[in-house]
Parts: structure tokens; sequence; C-alpha cells
């Protein structure tokens, strides 16, 4: 080993299950979902065990053009990253002598970031959602930029008031980095409507009591966001991750410094 000759029993090993302890040791749920997604491709791609003898360049650019033929292309390109991330993290391990994925890449399709006006979010606002905490959240991420994880995980106790102004004390879910964030009249104000907000029984035992949104699964979170922009007569894709596009356009338009405005969406 240190010659760089990784050990006959390492070599044995299943990458695939390496992947899954890495994937599984993120802090955010959103990073560990998107983990899960390129296993499941990479299982489908070899439909048995890797051992880590198999993994070369040549086995990484074949599951390249397996992905690149079942997903899109941004997609098949943050799958890629995950399985090529974990190879690196197999070299620092020793497991692999070096990295064999360092040619093997997609180039990113440039797409246009959906976000919403002000009047659309007046709409929004004006228009009922089959759930009022997604309804609160989405628009409390509108005028806030939280992530959904962060909105997620918000308690009461992250909440600050002060005699002329209000935010929130948290610690951000995929950087762990802690933040003093104050918040707009408009976020304080949807704040104060969830004070009083009845959890929905559907979803009561699966969240934490003391969050200010109560919020299921993100896949499901979108999907009642999209019903809800539908009926509100938006004809644009939007996901709860859009809020924060949003934000960060609205910000911009109304004179927010870019860097700070950058530091928050992000």
């Amino acid at each position: 080993e240190e010659h760089g000759f990784a050990m006959h029993a390492k070599q044995k090993a299943d990458f695939i299950e390496y992947c899954q302890k890495l994937g599984e040791g993120k802090r955010a749920a959103n990073t560990r979902a998107v983990w899960r997604n390129a296993i499941g491709q990479l299982r489908a791609f070899t439909s048995a065990p890797i051992q880590f003898s198999r993994v070369n360049h040549s086995l990484l650019q074949s599951f390249r053009e397996y992905l690149l033929s079942r997903v899109n292309r941004n997609s098949a390109l943050v799958y890629l990253a995950r399985i090529k991330a974990a190879c690196r993290q197999a070299v620092r391990d020793g497991i692999l002598s070096r990295n064999p994925a360092l040619d093997v890449s997609i180039k990113k399709q440039a797409t246009r970031r959906q976000f919403l006006t002000l009047d659309e979010l007046k709409d929004l606002a004006a228009t009922p959602c089959g759930n009022a905490d997604t309804k609160a959240a989405f628009l409390f991420s509108a005028f806030s930029g939280l992530r959904y994880s962060d909105v997620k995980a918000l308690t009461w106790d992250k909440v600050k008031l002060t005699n002329s102004s209000c935010f929130l004390e948290y610690t951000q879910t995929k950087t762990g980095e802690p933040e003093d964030m104050p918040l707009s009249a408009e976020a304080v104000a949807i704040l104060e409507g969830q004070r009083d907000a009845r959890v929905s029984p559907r979803i009561k035992s699966h969240v934490n009591g003391a969050a200010v949104f109560k919020l299921g699964a993100q896949q499901t979170i979108d999907k009642a966001i999209r019903r809800w922009v539908k009926r509100a007569g938006i004809e644009k894709k939007i996901s709860f991750h859009n809020a924060r596009h949003t934000f960060a356009t609205l910000s911009l338009t109304h004179g927010v410094d870019l860097y700070t405005d950058r530091k928050s969406v992000v």
C-alpha cells in the first residue's frame, strides 16, 4: 500500500455498496436522494455487483453512454458526478491506486431557469392549494431564498425577534454553515400565519412537531405545487426549487446587492 498497490481484499469489495455508504452519509436529504438515484442507475447498468478491480476508465465510459441513453443530459451529468466523487474518495481511501474517471465527463446543457414574477406570486397567493403548509412554505421560500431542506427543517426556536426586526438563526442543512438571516415583511407575515396552522393528519406522524412548516417528501410537495400553479393559470414548469430562483430575481430587480443575493441562494 505504501507504494500504491491496493490490497487484494479491497479490490474484491463491492464498489456499489461503497457508493451507497458514501451517499447515505451525506447531511442533506436531497443530496442523499440524488446519490440513491445515481446508484440506482449504476445498479441497472451493471445488474450485478462491481468489484473495485473492475472499476476502470472503460467501465465508467460505458456507464456514461448508458446514462445519456436513459435520462436527459443534465440528469446524466449529476448522476455521473456522484459516481466520479466515489472514485475520488476511493483513491483517498487507498482502494484505487488512481482515479479512473478523470477523462470521463458530460457537458452541461444550458437551460433557462424558471422563476415567478411578483404578479404571478400574487396570483398564487390568491389561489387555493391542496395543502396549506405547501403553499405557505413555497411563498416563504420565494420571499426568503431558503432551499426546501432548510424550510422543512426550520423550527420555531430558530426564529428570533428584536424590537426592530425578525431574523432566522439556523444552520444550512446542505453546507452545515451557521446563518443569521434577516427576513422581509412578507416572510414575517407568512411565519405569523403559521403559528396557528393545523397539521394534516396524512403527514402528522412523519414531521417534527416543532417545525414551522409541516412538509412531507419533496417529490410529493412538487406534485402539489405543479397542480397549484396550473390552477392559478400560470403556464410555467415550477417546482419548490424555483422559489429560490424567484427570490434571486426579485431581489436583484429591487436593488439587493448581488454578492449578498448570491450568498443567499447559491
